[in-house]
């Protein structure tokens, strides 16, 4: 290779050097400001020391996984793959956690809703069942698109499916009517 040769081609490997510089630069500056979280929604027992009672519930645990603090505001669930259908659950239940919800980095919201609530007559699982599957001919496919949804007060949403366990006991007390 000649002198001349070199120089081209070391002003090609220092302009593709700058360019995956920025890239990488780009990419970190547009992800360090983006709220990340992950949340799980299935179905649980609570077990007390000294109860030989252990109630079903609902639980929802939203971890902020971002450097910045994130603000859920909403708990929902969605059915349905192509007419999808919104329910806002409401968490004003007495000794439990609330809505809105600040969560900081690492931290970890556990929203908890109780199969029977006091002051209801049916148990959640069974209203919501009834309230998913009404009208339906193809439950199954339907209880199968079951996603829970944690919004924050910036409008971002994070969406997971439904565990199996939630989804079978609805699915259950839907073919129990």
């Amino acid at each position: 290779m000649t002198l001349q040769e070199l120089d081209v081609l070391g002003t090609w490997v220092a302009g593709t050097g700058t360019l995956l510089a920025v890239i990488v630069s780009l990419y970190l500056a547009r992800t360090q400001g983006r709220i990340k979280l992950t949340v799980r929604a299935g179905e649980r027992k609570i077990v007390s020391p000294g109860s030989t009672e252990m109630p079903d519930i609902v639980s929802v645990i939203v971890t902020n996984c971002s450097q910045r603090p994130a603000k859920i505001t909403h708990i929902s669930w969605s059915i349905g793959f192509f007419k999808k259908t919104l329910f806002v659950q409401m968490l004003n239940i007495p000794s439990y956690e609330t809505l809105p919800k600040m969560l900081n980095e690492g931290e970890e919201g556990h929203f908890v809703i109780p199969y029977k609530i006091p002051g209801h007559d049916e148990n959640w699982d069974k209203y919501m069942s009834a309230q998913l599957l009404k009208g339906f001919r193809f439950p199954t496919l339907r209880i199968f698109s079951l996603t829970c949804i944690a919004t924050t007060s910036v409008g971002q949403q994070f969406k997971v499916r439904a565990e199996k366990n939630l989804r079978d006991t609805l699915l259950k007390n839907h073919k129990n009517r």
